[in-house]
């Protein structure tokens, strides 16, 4: 007969083998934790940096693209046939849009539910939990939903102060 699950080996552990095995896990999910603040730290570190260098630069490109602004509509006959210039780095001038719609979405639910507008918005649904809960408790079974019963079931938690450190370590807030 094939055994299906020896635990021998963990019978004959003794109390102090599961606390090492427990520090073990700890200090791993702790490693865990410092280099995924490690990566936060520098990504924040990186954003930041990003956002300052290109923070002048984009004043200025946003200087620039006004002044370009203001050349063509000062000179609308030098960009009639072609209506945009050609530059070695791009174009610039006169292209036509269609009209368009900005729509306010709170603005636009709230009119359509004032005014019994119904086309307008769509309705979503939602699954409400508690009901759900209410009704399999009643015994009722309902597709997709699994009932786990109430028991005993293994727990493992690292300090929540001991993470906090790491991050704290890691990031210096």
């Amino acid at each position: 007969m094939a055994t299906i699950n020896d635990n021998r080996k963990y019978k004959a552990m003794s109390e102090a083998d599961g606390d090492k095995l427990f520090g073990e896990y700890a200090k791993t999910i702790l490693d865990i934790t410092a280099i995924a603040a490690q990566a936060d730290a520098d990504k924040a570190r990186i954003e930041a940096e990003k956002n300052r260098k290109t923070e002048v630069l984009q004043a200025a490109a946003d200087r620039f693209k006004q002044e370009l602004e203001r050349y063509i509509t000062a000179n609308p006959e030098r960009f009639q046939n072609p209506r945009k210039r050609k530059h070695e780095l791009g174009t610039y001038g006169y292209h036509s849009v269609r009209a368009s719609v900005s729509i306010i979405d709170d603005l636009v639910i709230d009119f359509a539910l004032a005014h019994n507008r119904p086309e307008l918005i769509v309705t979503t649904h939602k699954v409400v939990k508690d009901a759900v809960k209410d009704a399999v408790s009643a015994g009722e079974k309902l597709p997709g939903v699994t009932r786990r019963p109430a028991g005993e079931r293994i727990n493992l938690t690292v300090k929540k102060e001991a993470i906090e450190a790491v991050e704290r370590r890691i990031t210096g807030k």
